[in-house]
């Protein structure tokens, strides 16, 4: 896939900075951060097994300010939705019957399957 280096490492740095943050949980004994690769249908699974995603923020998820860290600032999501769109991909909640059954936390799915794999495809959508 052709894109830019900076967004997708942007995306997966905000999305293991969420990680790290739920799971530094006392209470949380087993740790783990998983990313499954689909090449078929050019996905990635991001999973962790901390806590799921609380329902009171679920609906917000991917807007600004929106939050349930201490100290909040709501950006992160954001920005991998700014940054995935960007690139002609997406990223959003993994559905039920594509989560990863035995990571009980938050899980995204990153959609690459839009964006471009040659670089003269990158310069026709520019």
């Amino acid at each position: 896939m052709f894109t830019r280096y900076g967004a997708v490492n942007q995306v997966l740095g905000n999305l293991i900075d969420n990680s790290r943050y739920w799971l530094n949980d006392v209470r949380i004994h087993n740790r783990k951060i998983r990313i499954e690769v689909d090449s078929q249908k050019r996905t990635l699974c991001f999973a962790d097994s901390g806590p799921n995603i609380d329902d009171t923020i679920r609906p917000y998820l991917f807007e600004p300010g929106y939050s349930l860290r201490v100290p909040q600032s709501g950006l992160g999501l954001y920005i991998c939705k700014y940054y995935m769109r960007a690139m002609k991909g997406d990223i959003y909640e993994t559905n039920e019957n594509n989560r990863q059954t035995d990571m009980p936390g938050a899980q995204f799915t990153l959609d690459f399957s839009r964006v471009p794999d040659v670089v003269s495809e990158l310069e026709e959508h520019d």
